[in-house]
């Protein structure tokens, strides 16, 4: 897990801007992530399984991260151009097409760093703020 998430939420946060989370995860890890780094809303798999009274992994379930998106600009009133969005994997180079910016973050998929405006490999989350900060809108 990368360190700093909880400072680089607090600063974006310091800067005016509104931080979501977006992922492939169930709603369980979404609500954990967002208490514990400050995150201001998340959308994650909707679907969860049960094995033997637990919560188990979400199956035959992939993310749809463009719709996701789509929740979270509708819940916020903001427009695609005005978002920056951060993610590693092919469903988020598909987003990055979609947004103002798009940064790569420890990708290791050509495809997706070369979707991106920025590509960052980093262990501190912050990192990440500094490539935003340098990231240009977009016509």
């Amino acid at each position: 897990m990368l360190s700093g998430i909880a400072e680089g939420v607090a600063e974006l946060h310091a800067l005016g801007s509104r931080v979501a989370l977006l992922t492939h995860n169930p709603s369980y890890v979404v609500d954990y992530y967002r208490r514990t780094f400050g995150f201001d809303d998340a959308e994650g798999v909707r679907a969860q399984t049960t094995e033997a009274g637990r919560i188990g992994p979400p199956r035959g379930v992939r993310a749809d991260k463009p719709g996701g998106l789509g929740a979270l600009l509708a819940r916020a009133g903001v427009e695609p151009r005005a978002v920056a969005h951060v993610g590693d994997g092919w469903s988020d180079a598909e987003v990055f097409r979609l947004v103002g910016g798009g940064i790569a973050l420890n990708s290791s998929l050509a495809d997706v760093n070369q979707a991106a405006d920025r590509v960052v490999r980093t262990g501190d989350f912050r990192d990440v703020i500094r490539a935003l900060r340098t990231l240009s809108p977009r016509a």
